[in-house]
C-alpha cells in the first residue's frame, strides 16, 4: 500500500483527486461486495490488496469522469436556481453568487460565467495562492461537495436497480437508499451554497484589475 501512495503522489493525484476517484471505485466495491459477497472475495483473493487498490482508483478515475461530464453540470444548474432566488431582490454588488457576481461586475456573457468561474479559481500564484484562498484547501473542499452529489447519484442508481431489474417492491433497504439520497442531495445544496458564498466574498475583496487581468488572459468576453 505504501507503494500506491507513492505512485500516486508521483502523477499527481493528491488528496482532492484521491477522495474524487477512490470513493468512486469505492462505492462501486461496495455494491459489489453486497450483491455478489463470494464472486467479490474470491477477486480479491486472487489480485492482491495492492491491485485492487489500483484497479478501484482507475476504475473510480472513470466513474467519476462520467459523473463530473453528466450529474454534476445538473447540480450546478439547481444551485444556480437557489441563488437566483435567494438573490433575487439583492443590489447586483450583494449577490452570493461567484458567476452572477462576475457578470454584474465585470460583465462576462452568461454562458461564459461558468467558464469565468473556472479560470478565477484555478489562477494560482508561486505559493499555490488563489483569488479564493489556499489551493489544495479549496480543491479538497469541493471535492468533498463532490462526494455528496456521487452518494445521492449512486444511492439512485442502486434504487433503479432494485426496483426495476431486481423488480423489488419499497422494503426497508429501498426506503433507506431514498432517504440517503434525499439527505445527502439537501447535503450537497447546503454546503455548496456556502462554499461559493464564502468565495464570492473573497472575489469581491480581490484586486479587480488583477481579475480582469486574469479574464482577459483567458479570452474570457466581458461587455
Amino acid at each position: 500500500m505504501a507503494e500506491l501512495i507513492t505512485v500516486l503522489k508521483q502523477i499527481g493525484i493528491g488528496l482532492s483527486l484521491f477522495l474524487r476517484y477512490g470513493y468512486a471505485g469505492m462505492f462501486v466495491l461496495l455494491a459489489t461486495a453486497i450483491a455478489y459477497p463470494d464472486q467479490t472475495k474470491a477477486a480479491n483473493s486472487a489480485i492482491g490488496p495492492a491491485l485492487t487498490a489500483t484497479a478501484l482508483i482507475v476504475f473510480g478515475a472513470a466513474i467519476y469522469a462520467f459523473h463530473r461530464a453528466l450529474v454534476i453540470p445538473v447540480s450546478h444548474l439547481g444551485l444556480c436556481a437557489i441563488f437566483r432566488l435567494c438573490d433575487r431582490k439583492k443590489a447586483p454588488s450583494e449577490v452570493h453568487s461567484p458567476t452572477r457576481y462576475l457578470r454584474n461586475k465585470f460583465g462576462v456573457k452568461c454562458f461564459w460565467r461558468i467558464a469565468a468561474y473556472t479560470c478565477i479559481r484555478y489562477e494560482k500564484d508561486k505559493q499555490g495562492k488563489t483569488f479564493f484562498g489556499d489551493f489544495d484547501r479549496l480543491d479538497v473542499e469541493h471535492a468533498q461537495g463532490n462526494i455528496l452529489v456521487m452518494t445521492f447519484s449512486g444511492c439512485i442508481v442502486l434504487l433503479i436497480i432494485r426496483l426495476v431489474a431486481k423488480s423489488s417492491t419499497w422494503d426497508h433497504v429501498n426506503v433507506a437508499l431514498a432517504l440517503v439520497a434525499l439527505v445527502t442531495l439537501i447535503g450537497s445544496y447546503v454546503r455548496e451554497f456556502g462554499q461559493h458564498a464564502k468565495e464570492c466574498q473573497r472575489l469581491k475583496a480581490a484586486d479587480e484589475t488583477e481579475v480582469k487581468k486574469v479574464l482577459k488572459a483567458n479570452g474570457i468576453p466581458m461587455e
